[in-house]
C-alpha cells in the first residue's frame, strides 16, 4: 500500500513569523492546519482528539503531572479531527510542549479513519521508531512509560499499557511472577504501542473497516505476540467506548438494550463478574454480526488513584459519574 491519499499531492505553505512554525497542509482529504515544533524523540505519543473538551483538557493536565514532556525520547503529537468545541490554538495552549498539533478542517467520518491518518503520518512522514497511542479520554499510570521501555524491546513489536477487563479471557501469564507482562491476542487501539517494523506491514495489509480489530487479526495471523502489564492496567480508559465510538443517546430506542450488574456480567460470559456499570447493546440493521457492546463507565483493571493530586482524582470520579467536563484545569 502506498502512503494515504490524504497526503498525496499536498501543497505545503509555511507562514512566516510564528514560533513554533504554523503550517497549512492542503491535500486531497481537505485542508488541515498544523502547529509544529522540533522533535528529537524516538517514540511518538499520538493523541487523536474530536470534541469532548473536558477529557482533552484533563489529558493535558495529566501529561503535566506525569512530566511526559520532560522524559527523553518521547514527542507528543495531537491529531485533531475537526473539533467544533475548540481551535488549534486552544490545543496549543493546553498542550504547550507538544511537538506537533495537526488539525483537520474536515472530519474524517469515524474514529477508525482518524486513527488510520495518525498511523500513516507516523509510518510515512516521520522517522520515529515507535508509536504509543493515547486516547483523549485516557489517564496513564506514572509507571506506564517505564514499563513500555522494558516491554517493547522484549515483545514482537506490539504491547499495550492498557489492560482492559473486556479482554481478560484472552490474557495468558506465566507462573514466573517476576516477569512484568503477560501475552494476549486481543487489544484495542487505546494504549497500544508498536514499532515501525510492525506498523508499516500492518498498514499495507489494512483492508478498511474496523481499524483496531483489523490490526489485531493481522498480528494474530502473523504470530505476533502482544504484551500487556501483568498485575494491573497502566492506563485508565475513563470514557470507555461510551460517547466515543457510539453515542447511545442518538440510537433509536428499539435498537438499544441496557443491562445492569449481574445481568450485564452474564451477557459478557463471565468476563465482568464484578460489573458495576451498565452494558449497552446496540443492534444494527438486522445483521446479527452488527452488535456493539459497551460497558460503562470504566473498562480498565483499575489502579489506585491516591498517587494522583486532588484535581485529577476528583475529575476521574466525576467522569465515572457521567460528566464530560467535570472541572476547568
Amino acid at each position: 500500500m502506498t502512503p494515504s491519499s490524504a497526503f498525496d499531492n499536498e501543497a505545503l505553505i509555511s507562514l512566516q513569523g510564528a514560533a513554533p512554525s504554523v503550517l497549512i497542509l492542503d491535500g486531497s482529504a481537505g485542508r488541515s492546519s498544523e502547529i509544529q515544533g522540533t522533535g528529537s524523540g524516538s517514540t511518538m505519543i499520538g493523541v487523536t482528539t474530536r470534541n469532548r473538551k473536558g477529557y482533552v483538557k484533563f489529558l493535558a493536565r495529566s501529561f503535566e503531572f506525569l512530566n511526559v514532556y520532560q522524559r527523553p525520547h518521547y514527542d507528543v503529537w495531537i491529531f485533531d479531527d475537526a473539533s467544533e468545541e475548540y481551535t488549534i490554538h486552544d490545543l496549543r495552549r493546553w498542550f504547550p510542549q507538544a511537538t506537533t498539533i495537526v488539525r483537520n478542517s474536515r472530519a474524517s467520518g469515524s474514529a477508525a479513519e482518524a486513527s488510520r491518518r495518525m498511523y500513516r503520518r507516523f509510518a510515512f512522514r516521520t522517522n520515529y521508531d515507535n508509536l504509543l497511542v493515547v486516547d483523549s479520554d485516557m489517564l496513564l499510570h506514572p509507571d506506564a512509560l517505564s514499563w513500555l521501555e522494558r516491554a517493547l524491546p522484549a515483545s514482537d513489536g506490539v504491547v499495550s499499557v492498557y489492560r482492559s477487563r473486556n479482554h481478560e479471557n484472552f490474557v495468558r501469564c506465566t507462573s514466573n511472577v517476576s516477569i512484568p507482562w503477560c501475552t494476549t491476542d486481543r487489544v484495542g487501539n487505546a494504549g497500544v504501542a508498536m514499532t515501525r517494523e510492525e506498523v508499516v506491514p500492518m498498514l499495507r495489509a489494512d483492508q478498511g473497516g474496523d481499524f483496531d480489530w483489523g490490526f489485531v487479526e493481522h498480528f494474530r495471523r502473523n504470530g505476533v505476540r502482544i504484551l500487556v502489564p501483568r498485575n494491573k492496567s497502566l492506563a485508565e480508559h475513563l470514557g470507555g467506548f461510551y460517547g466515543q465510538s457510539i453515542n447511545v443517546s442518538n440510537v433509536r430506542a428499539d435498537r438499544l438494550h441496557v443491562l445492569e450488574g449481574a445481568a450485564a456480567a452474564a451477557v459478557m460470559d463471565g468476563q465482568h463478574s464484578n460489573a458495576d456499570g451498565r452494558l449497552f447493546l446496540v443492534h444494527g440493521d438486522g445483521n446479527d454480526d452488527d452488535v456493539f457492546s459497551i460497558l460503562s463507565p470504566n473498562l480498565a483493571v483499575s489502579f489506585d488513584l491516591d498517587i494522583f493530586p486532588d484535581d485529577i482524582r476528583d475529575a476521574v470520579r466525576r467522569f465515572r459519574d457521567g460528566a464530560e467536563s467535570p472541572t476547568d484545569f
